[in-house]
């Protein structure tokens, strides 16, 4: 008799979806196919958030006010921002339009920096983030209910109708709940209270990242740090040391991204 789990392996991609047996060719193939909806979705439906809140921004840091490209020169691209962005109020971060440009800054170099190769390369960056995301969601679910769960979300993730025609936009609340799952995934490793604990470092980092992005996204981690500190007071000295010495540079960083774009002293 075929056991319920051969049944199951022989369901269509099975293997493919359970990305720990062969994890750099899965998430090549999970990372090709969220490229392939993402191209073949965004372009067919506007979706303001993304423009006003990164790809117009990126493409400004490429050829509007705040690129290089002198006034006057035939690149030199006026970019309608809404007003989050102008200097007066700067309620918006730089970081994440900075890293959708860095391809473009290459394609600029080798002068292929057509519309449709900027455009792309711009959500390909984006799809980085989104199979980053991926990765640690699969992680997050076989850690907490097992591999044949984490392999069954997995498939519903990627063919879900919604998380491919909004998660593939590049509006910071995708970017955000990818990062937010990969930390939670690293807050269910941190076991003893240990100092500099690489676990507890890297969900510093990411949170604060989405704190840069989206100052409120902090208050989900506030009463689960409590928590923390709650099972084991010990926990506080190494959550405080790794928001010294993690969250405090990367928000010094942000602040000088910000700073220097705006033309004044700006933090998150």
């Amino acid at each position: 008799m075929e056991s319920e789990l051969d049944k199951k392996k022989n369901l269509p991609f099975w293997d493919i979806f359970d990305i720990d047996r062969n994890p750099k060719l899965n998430m090549l193939r999970l990372f090709l196919f969220r490229l392939f909806m993402t191209m073949a979705q965004v372009h067919f439906m506007y979706h303001p958030d993304e423009n006003w809140q990164s790809l117009e921004i990126a493409y400004d840091l490429l050829y509007g006010e705040k690129s290089s490209v002198p006034r006057g020169h035939p690149e030199k691209v006026d970019i309608l921002f809404s007003w989050e962005w102008y200097n007066f109020y700067a309620l918006r971060n730089h970081l994440y339009p900075l890293y959708l440009s860095i391809p473009g800054r290459f394609l600029k170099m080798v002068r292929m920096d057509s519309n449709f190769m900027l455009v792309n390369s711009m959500y390909f960056m984006h799809v980085v983030v989104w199979s980053f995301g991926d990765y640690y969601f699969y992680k997050l679910i076989k850690l907490l209910a097992g591999t044949e769960c984490a392999i069954f979300t997995t498939m519903v993730s990627m063919t879900n109708e919604t998380v491919n025609r909004y998660v593939s936009r590049t509006s910071m609340n995708g970017v955000e709940g990818n990062l937010a799952v990969a930390a939670l995934y690293f807050y269910h490793q941190m076991d003893k209270p240990k100092f500099f604990d690489k676990n507890l470092n890297k969900m510093t980092l990411l949170i604060t990242v989405c704190f840069i992005a989206r100052s409120s996204s902090l208050a989900a981690w506030i009463p689960l740090a409590l928590l923390k500190i709650v099972e084991d007071y010990n926990f506080f000295l190494p959550i405080l040391v790794a928001g010294l010495t993690v969250a405090v540079p990367a928000i010094v960083i942000s602040t000088l991204i910000d700073s220097f774009y705006y033309g004044a002293f700006t933090s998150p």
